[in-house]
């Protein structure tokens, strides 16, 4: 009786830790998809919706301004409605770090010289960082480090979970082959043209002609969240060498590449 009134306030309090980015009533078959900001979620969420509208038989499309109704963002809205459509399970979008009531995960990551570059100018861009790239990179809440400590709480997560692990440059090269696979490992029958139809439908054109279409009727909109998702990143040389040095073991794992 004992362990069970422990556990039951152990669930409580971590339930109260972990609140602001859970839903309000979760449930055992949602899938999250979860990333580092600026790391590819609105361009694999939009194929990942395609997917299963196509599916579905609906009449249905992502585009910029439906797609938070269809992949959920846990941090804009916890009440989250059930889908009665395929894959018949909730899907939903987070930032969060590790969360013991994440069940479920598609952990989508990119390479951290490319994410602090997009990040960088994306937080410019809304007005929220007024210093230099140099600056953001080293900023412990928005730089290097915190993507550190963010890829490490999942990949070393406190509790078992089932986690897929997404490296966005692989679905750059070859997305057809790693949906592919993706759908394999979650048990869902998708086939080779829905994936087809969903990544032409999906393509960096089609995508900024929705943005654009958006910011022609959303006068409040001052800012573009569709880049082209370049490699490259505009880093000088010191930092590249700091952002190799913070996230070594990372890059050496996932990124050897990048060494």
């Amino acid at each position: 009786m004992l362990t069970q009134s422990y556990l039951f306030l152990k669930d409580k309090v971590d339930y109260l830790r972990y609140r602001s980015s859970t839903p309000r009533s979760p449930q055992g078959s949602d899938l999250y998809i979860v990333e580092y900001p600026k790391s590819g979620i609105t361009w694999f969420s939009s194929i990942m919706a395609s997917c299963f509208l196509q599916q579905a038989g609906t009449a249905i499309r992502p585009s910029h301004f439906n797609l938070e109704q269809l992949v959920c963002d846990v941090h804009i809205n916890r009440d989250i409605a059930d889908n009665s459509g395929f894959p018949h399970y909730r899907l939903i979008k987070s930032h969060a770090c590790f969360n013991p009531f994440y069940r479920h995960v598609v952990y989508l990551i990119r390479n951290p010289f490319s994410v602090m570059n997009s990040y960088y100018c994306f937080m410019r861009a809304r007005n929220m960082f007024h210093q230099d790239l140099k600056s953001f990179v080293r900023s412990d809440k928005l730089g290097v480090n915190s993507w550190v400590r963010h890829v490490e709480s999942w990949l070393n997560p406190k509790r078992e979970m089932k986690l897929h692990l997404l490296r966005y440059e692989d679905l750059q090269d070859n997305a057809q082959s790693v949906m592919q696979t993706l759908f394999e490992n979650l048990g869902l029958l998708v086939s080779d043209e829905i994936i087809s139809a969903a990544l032409t439908e999906c393509s960096f054109d089609n995508m900024k002609k929705s943005n654009d279409l958006y910011r022609q009727h959303a006068p409040t909109r001052t800012y573009d969240f569709i880049r082209e998702g370049k490699r490259d990143a505009d880093l000088d040389a010191e930092t590249r060498d700091y952002i190799a040095r913070q996230a070594r073991p990372v890059l050496e794992k996932l990124f050897p590449e990048y060494l």
